[in-house]
């Protein structure tokens, strides 16, 4: 029996994380400099998109519902950029401006759609007061459903565990897209979701399914979690569960153009349907597609429920 896309508008969800901002310059390159052996990009156009758990924010306001965003900007242009991008998008952001800190920016160079550079313009958030994001983030939570953590390792999330407490506190669920090889930071979430890599860097290297299933289930244990999601790229995901067998679904695409902002993707469909009381195969299913659909696109990209309605409908009659 095929499964309808549930109406996502009915829920409210908190993201935090580390907002980034990411800028794509397109151009040609048609000459090498006459200053050294280097080519020469003509820059002809500019486009700013949301990058990290502003992708996230963005990707779960795409499919309907009410979404808040916490995270941490510097105080400069880039930052103004930022939160301008992020509220023309139907997005609530509560940002933390930093004065002695630079907006996470990210520039990917192209030429002819192909990469050519990538500049990252960041430095770390550190030895801020964690406390003026928490006071936020309490705020929030009497608005919402569930709780999103995007982790990108530049130390928004200093205090993660605490994010995962209050959240637990107030009975609301909280799913996380983690980084690092430490996942008891993470301790009591209900979902997490590495890929292979990540997951790797915890539970040491796996060279069969069985041993991924066998590791991740104790993973599950170890920290309390409801479930976590292996995902592979182009093998698939693996979904482990406290409650279920392991579910396997295989990759909708095998030729992917650009995989930026599948994780993104994955865990904002992912925890959209979860917290609209979809089941958990289900969820894992629509979020798959969805992450099969963004990395044939270049760039960040954020899925609109129509496009996710058409992948499912085409994924239930091939199969």
């Amino acid at each position: 029996m095929n499964f309808k896309v549930p109406n996502f508008k009915k829920i409210s969800v908190l993201v935090v994380g580390d907002v980034i901002l990411d800028e794509y310059w397109h151009g040609n390159i048609n000459r090498i400099s006459p200053e050294a052996p280097v080519p020469v990009l003509k820059i002809d156009k500019k486009e700013i998109k949301l990058g990290g758990a502003a992708n996230v924010a963005n990707n779960i306001a795409k499919l309907g519902p009410k979404v808040y965003l916490i995270g941490l900007t510097g105080n400069d242009e880039n930052s103004k950029i930022l939160s301008n991008e992020i509220k023309k998008n139907g997005i609530n952001f509560y940002s933390v401006s930093l004065k002695d800190f630079s907006t996470i920016t990210k520039i990917r160079i192209l030429s002819k759609e192909n990469h050519v550079i990538r500049l990252d313009l960041e430095n770390s958030f550190s030895d801020f007061d964690a406390k003026v994001l928490t006071k936020k983030i309490e705020k929030v939570l009497e608005k919402v459903n569930s709780v999103v953590i995007s982790d990108y390792g530049k130390g928004t999330l200093s205090e993660v565990n605490k994010i995962v407490k209050l959240s637990k506190r107030r009975k609301i669920p909280v799913y996380v897209d983690p980084k690092g090889d430490n996942f008891e930071k993470y301790k009591y979430s209900n979902i997490i979701t590495p890929n292979l890599h990540e997951f790797e860097l915890v539970a040491g290297r796996c060279t069969n399914e069985s041993m991924i299933e066998k590791k991740g289930m104790e993973i599950v244990r170890s920290f309390y979690l409801d479930g976590l999601i292996i995902t592979m790229a182009e093998k698939g995901i693996i979904a482990l569960s406290s409650k279920s067998d392991p579910i396997y679904l295989r990759a909708i695409t095998k030729e992917a153009i650009d995989v930026t902002g599948a994780g993104d993707t994955f865990i904002s469909v992912l925890s959209a349907s979860l917290t609209s009381n979809i089941d958990f195969y289900n969820s894992c299913k629509l979020a798959n597609i969805a992450a099969g659909i963004v990395v044939r696109k270049t760039g960040t990209y954020s899925v609109s429920f129509s496009e996710i309605q058409e992948a499912m409908l085409e994924y239930d009659n091939a199969n």
